[in-house]
């Protein structure tokens, strides 16, 4: 089988991650498959924003990224789009040859909150798709996606979803950037909290959330117990946990700060997440988030708002 040069670039530079209730496939390949494969023939038949069913047989002649995730995760799910996102702009003029599509799993509350206007806010190309239950369903197990709701009284709705994680290649892209400036530093005893920001939010239905980087100085270990924000009415840490391939999110009761060490909320790992949020959080705006500690008490730092498709801070620490 002869690859294009696109397709080289694809396999090679794209990141297909399934986690935070996200998970995405690259089909690269239109040629016939080898007798071995011929089972596994993903699909879907959804309905755009527009109302509009959207099958494979639309996009015939491209490939396809597909993307299943939700609108209401603030961690890995943002992530991963950014990550499409900056393919579809590294792709250049051979964009057009690539139509990324997001398939919701939580279609009822996504239709509602704004589906499009939620892919859009990351890159104009990606197209969302949102079926009802037997659909989406359908889909799923077409591309052997697993995804479950569950019970949970953290969440605002009494219900989180658990989801699977798969990796079928890396990404080695950096995008261009201006001069960084300097983090915003804090102390309190022995520790140094710098690099807090936060992504944009589409008004303040879907939950927010904060990363940052703790570094401890001293001679005892010491642990993040909560945070507060005006910006929200329940925030909560969290940490994104994969278990036998299945991704999750639950209630971090703390967050372990070692001795002579440091430890980081950062996507794919611990984050504060900002539920019910009490603003919108507006790219370039800050907002002020006071972290407490088990031995060192209180600290308050401003978090910066970044573009809702970051996925690390535009700052850097003085040691960098």
């Amino acid at each position: 089988m002869r690859l294009t040069t696109l397709q080289k670039f694809l396999w090679a530079a794209v990141a297909v991650a399934l986690v935070a209730m996200g998970a995405a496939f690259l089909l690269v390949d239109r040629s016939p498959e080898p007798i071995a494969q011929a089972a596994f023939r993903p699909t879907f038949s959804l309905p755009d924003a527009g109302g509009r069913l959207r099958t494979p047989a639309d996009f015939e002649g491209k490939h396809l990224l597909v993307f299943f995730g939700f609108t209401n995760c603030p961690d890995i799910c943002p992530t991963t789009l950014a990550e499409v996102a900056q393919v579809m702009d590294d792709l250049g003029d051979q964009a057009g040859e690539v139509q990324p599509l997001f398939i919701s799993i939580d279609p009822e509350r996504d239709r509602e909150m704004g589906l499009a206007e939620y892919t859009e806010a990351f890159h104009p190309s990606i197209l969302g798709l949102a079926g009802d239950a037997a659909q989406t369903r359908a889909a799923a197990d077409s591309f052997r996606i697993y995804y479950e709701r569950e019970a949970n009284l953290e969440a605002l709705d009494g219900q989180i979803v658990t989801h699977m994680k798969r990796i079928f290649t890396t990404l080695a892209l950096i995008a261009a950037a201006g001069p960084a400036l300097a983090c915003e530093t804090v102390t309190t005893g022995p520790l140094e909290v710098s690099r807090a920001w936060s992504r944009a939010s589409i008004g303040t239905a879907r939950p927010g959330v904060v990363y940052l980087t703790i570094r401890n100085s001293g001679t005892a270990d010491d642990a993040l117990m909560s945070i507060t924000t005006p910006a929200a009415d329940m925030p909560m840490l969290h940490q994104t946990v994969m278990t036998d391939g299945i991704a999750s999110m639950p209630h971090a009761m703390e967050v372990p700060v070692p001795a002579g060490g440091q430890v980081a909320l950062e996507p794919g790992g611990y984050h504060a997440m900002l539920m019910d949020l009490t603003q919108v959080l507006e790219e370039g705006e800050t907002f002020p988030v006071t972290l407490t500690f088990r031995d060192a008490g209180e600290v308050t730092i401003p978090v910066t708002v970044q573009n809702i498709g970051a996925s690390e801070p535009t700052c850097t620490s003085p040691d960098e």
